[in-house]
């Protein structure tokens, strides 16, 4: 383990089938794009020279094209309880603390293609300032992540509108940067674009290379393929 590494992440990853149905594509089209976000976000997050450990809640579905993540000994996949997002979050937190009480743990979405370990790194140093903190999605509506550090208790509260209720809760909303990759989170043609401009990681480079019709939606009427 590295010696700087003291953050267990938990990260809740959808069955791909029926995911981003927020964007216009294909079902087929969506499930594979759901499954490369799922893929480079976790690559980052394991890149991270602050994390030890990630938990994804699901299955392992969304890594058969990559069997050598699922290899990595600090990844362990968690079943999903099936009882919503939040459900499969807490599942995610108690396997993080049933052995190791004093753990630090962030959970952080599933959808960050354009994540880099460097922003993840600083936003924990951060968190580390604060017993619980949160980090809200580039709307400033939504949650990218959130965070305990040892002995505080992480209840999450995820949803529409779940910056303000993390807040509430006690969350320390954190100054990471809205440029910040930790902030761009894939919901829609307008943040795909997004990301795509910032930069992807290898697995959504990959299958958008391979078709590039996959970004017609971008500008809806407008031919767009991005450049890498």
């Amino acid at each position: 383990m590295r010696s700087s590494a003291v953050w267990s992440v938990v990260v809740p990853v959808k069955r791909v089938d029926g995911a981003k149905t927020r964007l216009d594509a294909d079902p087929a089209v969506r499930a594979a794009l759901a499954s490369a976000f799922a893929r480079d976000t976790i690559r980052a997050v394991l890149a991270a020279s602050s994390v030890a450990r990630v938990f994804v809640v699901g299955d392992d579905s969304a890594f058969v094209a990559e069997p050598a993540l699922l290899a990595d000994g600090r990844l362990r996949i968690v079943p999903d309880p099936n009882a919503g997002m939040n459900a499969a979050i807490a599942r995610g937190i108690a396997e993080v603390r049933s052995g190791r009480q004093d753990s630090a743990v962030t959970v952080l979405v599933g959808d960050l293609p354009a994540l880099t370990a460097a922003d993840l790194d600083a936003a924990l140093a951060v968190a580390a300032l604060h017993p619980l903190s949160m980090v809200p999605d580039a709307s400033g509506e939504g949650t990218v992540m959130v965070a305990a550090t040892a002995g505080a208790a992480l209840i999450p509260s995820f949803g529409e509108g779940s910056a303000a209720r993390h807040h509430s809760l006690g969350y320390v909303p954190l100054p990471v940067d809205p440029a910040s990759t930790v902030r761009l989170d894939v919901d829609t043609a307008e943040a795909l674009a997004a990301a795509v401009l910032r930069g992807v990681g290898p697995a959504t480079t990959g299958l958008l290379r391979r078709d590039p019709s996959h970004t017609r939606w971008f500008h809806p009427g407008q031919p767009h393929s991005p450049t890498f």
